[in-house]
C-alpha cells in the first residue's frame, strides 16, 4: 500500500500521528488476513507495532506486509513501513484469529443482502434477520 499523509493526520508539527501508521497498519494486515482466510472474518488477536523514527507530512512511503506463516485458524503476518530508499520507519508483527463465522452478525447481513423482498424469488426457509438496534440490548438513549 502506497500513501503520503497530508499535515491533517500530524501529531507533533511535520510529523504523522503514530496513531494512524498503527490503524492503518491493522486495517491493511485485516484485509490480508481476511483474503487469507478465504473471505471468513479473523480477528486481531495482538497487534505490535514499533515505531522506528518519524514519518513526516506530505512524503510518500510503502506499507509492506506479508503473511509469514498459517498455523490452523491462526494468521501471523509480519510487516513494515519504509520510504522509496526502503528505510524503516515502522514494524508490525500480528496474529490474526480466524473466526467462527457462525458467530458474526455479518453472516446474516450477508444472507439478508442475497434476499430479494420486492421480488417473488423470497428464499421462504429464510431467517427474519433484526434491525441491528434491535441486537443492541441495555444502552442508554
Amino acid at each position: 500500500v502506497t500513501f503520503a499523509p497530508s499535515s491533517k493526520l500530524q501529531g507533533h508539527q511535520g510529523q504523522i500521528h503514530a496513531g494512524l501508521t498503527s490503524t492503518l497498519l491493522d486495517n491493511v494486515a485485516g484485509i490480508l488476513a481476511f483474503m487469507a482466510c478465504d473471505y471468513t472474518p479473523a480477528v486481531t488477536a495482538y497487534l505490535n507495532v514499533k515505531h522506528e523514527k518519524p514519518m513526516e507530512v506530505d512524503s510518500e512511503y510503502i506499507a509492506v506486509l506479508n503473511i509469514e506463516k498459517m498455523e490452523g485458524r491462526k494468521i501471523f503476518i509480519k510487516g513494515q513501513i519504509v520510504d522509496k530508499e526502503k528505510n524503516v520507519y515502522t514494524t508490525l508483527d500480528t496474529l490474526y484469529i480466524k473466526a467462527n463465522f457462525d458467530n458474526f452478525y455479518i453472516k446474516h447481513l450477508f444472507k439478508s443482502l442475497l434476499l430479494d423482498n420486492k421480488s417473488n424469488n423470497v428464499n421462504k426457509g429464510a431467517t427474519v434477520i433484526p434491525e441491528p438496534q434491535a441486537l443492541v440490548k441495555n444502552v442508554p438513549q
